[in-house]
């Protein structure tokens, strides 16, 4: 986390430029600090500030010292399952022995697959109040930090691991029921409570109640499974048909009319907007623990290229990291190489149409 020139951009009137009201002091070199936390369902533990890089030996005083502590706190006596990623210091040997040593059971973790941590979603969190508290110093980020982190409720923690469920076999049909049993809700309310049923509110009411529960973190559980795609598809099938004037259209027809994107075209458009918004750094992730960039120069395409893996499971295909690499290496290079997110999405929505994945 660091602090420094993140602040808004904003327009100046001509020969405003140099006036005090509109200048602002920032930090010319903005400093930063690492940051190691756990949590659960009933919570989080002790916040560690980390000093330099974390091999194996570093890591593992960190779980004696605070892990450690951390569910004692959260599970008492109960027994409980670790979570972490497979980066250098938690998939080292030691740090193997260290777990079974310390008898805790580690969550068995798919490579490149950060994105199924929760925790994710809870240093999300902290960022957002760390903006708001914009801090000046080292000691003032460390503080924000800690406030931040402070405030954090078991409620909160208790949506972020509720929010997406996940079965053994690592099939999201359980997340696409529950998804679709609050869409139908919602269009209920809707069918019942809204008078006045025009292509204006009930596209606003659609797009900001229904569609959002069918949506979040869709790029954690995006179906692979055939009947969860129709199901999901079922959904927007019924509330374009609530329109007047379009119920005798095709569901084709219906969304060309209303310039909507079927959700499968949205969940591709998702992910491609997170796939640029990592390779440039609009996300604070490190791009190289998601994705490769391709050597290979003989064949055609921009200078983005991912690589793909070998894998033996065919479940692994389905997994962000590697469903994203085929349609991101056939954008065009004007699309890939965009200078913003906003010019990003409009080059992209040209061509989402013509793709047929």
């Amino acid at each position: 986390m660091s602090f420094g020139n993140q602040g808004a951009r904003v327009w100046r009137k001509t020969g405003e430029r140099e006036m005090p009201k509109c200048l602002k002091s920032s930090v010319k070199y903005p400093q930063s600090v690492m940051v190691w936390g756990a949590m659960s369902a009933a919570g989080v533990g002790p916040l560690c500030f980390v000093k330099g890089r974390v091999n194996a030996a570093s890591y593992q005083e960190i779980l004696e010292h605070f892990m450690l502590s951390s569910a004692e706190k959260l599970y008492g006596d109960e027994d409980f399952i670790f979570q972490h990623n497979l980066a250098p210091a938690h998939s080292a040997k030691t740090t193997g022995k260290w777990f079974t040593d310390h008898g805790i059971t580690v969550l068995n973790w798919p490579a490149n697959s950060p994105d199924l941590n929760p925790i994710q979603n809870l240093w999300d969190i902290v960022k957002r109040k760390l903006r708001d508290a914009r801090p000046n110093t080292l000691d003032e980020l460390k503080a924000a930090i800690e406030a931040s982190w402070a405030s954090i409720t078991p409620q909160q923690c208790h949506r972020l691991i509720a929010s997406v469920y996940v079965d053994t076999s690592m099939s999201h049909s359980r997340q696409c029921g529950e998804a679709i049993k609050k869409a139908n809700r919602m269009l209920g309310y809707i069918s019942r409570c809204v008078e006045y049923k025009s292509r204006e509110v009930m596209l606003r009411l659609y797009n900001s109640l229904v569609r959002p529960h069918l949506e979040y973190c869709v790029q954690v559980w995006s179906p692979y499974l055939k009947k969860d795609i129709v199901a999901l598809e079922k959904v927007e099938r019924r509330a374009t048909k609530m329109i007047p004037g379009l119920r005798g259209m095709s569901y084709e027809e219906r969304l060309l009319e209303l310039n909507l994107f079927s959700l499968k075209q949205r969940r591709l458009r998702g992910d491609m907007i997170q796939v640029y918004k990592i390779l440039t750094g609009l996300d604070a992730v490190q791009a190289n623990s998601y994705f490769s960039i391709s050597l290979n120069t003989r064949t055609r395409g921009h200078r983005w290229k991912l690589a793909g893996e070998h894998f033996k499971l065919d479940l692994r295909k389905h997994f962000f990291t590697q469903r994203v690499v085929r349609v991101w290496n056939t954008l065009p290079d004007n699309v890939v190489q965009a200078e913003s997110l906003g010019s990003f999405k409009s080059e992209l929505d040209k061509i989402l149409m013509t793709l047929s994945y």
